[in-house]
């Protein structure tokens, strides 16, 4: 058989290059939003920010994963491919 290193290790990087680019566009997301939330507090726009950030922690990944294929597979017309 053929050698599974470096399969691995070219899954580890691909892993960890997604995992580090959701996490920085998690935190530039996350963090002006909590500024702006905090510095709006009481007003439509503030509690409009408070419920995004509800339901971005409350709704599992699953759900979320779903929902944007159904809306790319709406809008945009692009279906994944099922292979």
């Amino acid at each position: 058989g053929l050698p599974l290193s470096p399969w691995f290790s070219r899954l580890f990087e691909v892993t960890l290059e997604l995992t580090l680019v959701g996490a920085v566009i998690a935190w530039v997301l996350a963090i002006p939003l909590c500024i702006l939330s905090s510095i709006m507090r009481n007003s439509a726009s503030g509690f409009f920010i408070r419920i995004l950030g509800l339901l971005g922690v409350s709704v599992p990944n699953f759900a979320f994963a779903t929902l944007l294929i159904l809306l790319r597979a709406t809008g945009f017309h692009y279906y994944p491919p099922i292979t």
